[in-house]
């Protein structure tokens, strides 16, 4: 195994728990903001409350029973992670 060893440093940020919506909007934001160099490299650090991730490619049964089984501690998120 290799490892590439680089002189850049990269900021550290403990957001503490923050629910998925808010933390993919401040990736998107801060994504934005580095692609246009008004932002450093940033390692972004949280915890968010459950997570159930189904591919677009499941079936519309397995979605209707996720949907059916979801309780108040569990949201959904639409979410595209590929361009």
């Amino acid at each position: 195994m290799s490892m590439h060893v680089h002189d850049t440093a990269c900021r550290v940020i403990q957001l503490g728990r923050l629910g998925y919506a808010d933390a993919w909007d401040l990736q998107q934001r801060l994504v934005a903001a580095r692609k246009a160099g008004t932002a450093p490299d940033l390692l972004l650090l949280c915890e968010h409350p459950h997570v159930l991730t189904l591919m677009r490619s499941c079936a519309h049964a397995l979605a209707r029973r996720a949907r059916a089984t979801r309780t108040s501690t569990c949201t959904e998120h639409d979410t595209v992670r590929c361009a």
